[in-house]
């Protein structure tokens, strides 16, 4: 990894640690408390722009591919937050919530992944 490399995924790192902060705590302000809406808008808006790098990966330097997969999508995607939540939900007897929270991530993360896909082929 050269010296480019590794400043690329800190800065990417710090600006996705920030942005998923914020995010969060907006949508967790704004929408109904039944899922951590917060951690799931992360999550998804992470997988649209992982499947978008990740499209665009043969016109993207190597150096900015890492900085902002590894570093970016790295620190704002939260998926351990997600299993986290998902088991005090079962903790807390609510499989269901559990079930439909899990789900409903991996389908729609997926669908994103798959539309960031889409959009890289179009630019």
């Amino acid at each position: 990894m050269t010296l480019g490399m590794a400043l690329g995924i800190a800065a990417g790192s710090l600006a996705g640690g920030f942005a998923r902060f914020a995010l969060v705590g907006a949508v967790s302000r704004a929408a109904a408390p039944s899922l951590p809406w917060g951690i799931l808008a992360v999550n998804l808006l992470g997988c649209l722009l992982a499947g978008l790098v990740d499209g665009l990966a043969g016109r993207l330097s190597p150096a900015v591919r890492i900085a902002l997969l590894s570093g970016f999508c790295g620190a704002f995607t939260t998926f351990s937050a997600l299993m986290l939540d998902a088991s005090g939900m079962l903790k807390a007897g609510e499989g269901g919530r559990a079930f439909l929270y899990v789900t409903l991530s991996a389908a729609a993360g997926l669908a994103c992944v798959r539309a960031g896909g889409f959009l890289a082929a179009r630019f």
